[in-house]
């Protein structure tokens, strides 16, 4: 079953995505008419839960908390920890090189990539009302389900990440 889909673009020809589920994670390709699929070299199996790309990796969240990054198909990183729960969406910004990760624990992380590893740091404000763990990030008091980048987002504005819960509130 795929849980998740994103657009990559490791061969830079605009015809790839990588899937990932209840112990999958493969690279599609389109080559003419035909999908033609590879597999991620890993020792590593998991319920992946996410999957989105920044630059040349990719990252996936699992049902552990942990959050795995990738370097032409392989390993390179493992951020133990991340979550306390699933981590149920991973959504890249590209114009700030972060990446946003939800879970199962209603935490909001940004992460960075730094010579081949993840790292989790707080660049957000936080509206009025909202509680913060100043180590980790954003803290809503329901499940995450999804996060997106509003259209403001190009403006480098770091309160335009919208957050949506499993009861169906968006924050």
């Amino acid at each position: 079953m795929i849980r998740d889909l994103s657009t990559v673009s490791i061969k830079g020809n605009g015809r790839e995505f990588v899937t990932c589920g209840y112990l999958h994670l493969c690279y599609w390709q389109l080559r003419g008419d035909r999908l033609v699929y590879s597999s991620f070299n890993s020792q590593t199996q998991g319920r992946y839960l996410s999957v989105c790309s920044l630059n040349e990796y990719i990252l996936t969240g699992c049902e552990s908390g942990k959050i795995y990054l990738w370097l032409n198909f392989e390993l390179v990183h493992v951020l133990h920890d991340a979550h306390q729960a699933a981590v149920r969406c991973l959504e890249a910004d590209h114009a700030n090189d972060i990446i946003i990760s939800g879970g199962k624990d209603g935490l909001i992380l940004f992460l960075k990539i730094e010579e081949h590893r993840l790292s989790i740091f707080n660049r957000a404000k936080i509206r009025q009302g909202e509680d913060q763990d100043e180590e980790q990030g954003w803290k809503v008091e329901e499940q995450v389900q999804a996060i997106a980048l509003s259209p403001q987002q190009l403006s480098d504005d770091w309160e335009k990440v919208l957050v949506g819960t499993r009861s169906g509130a968006i924050y």
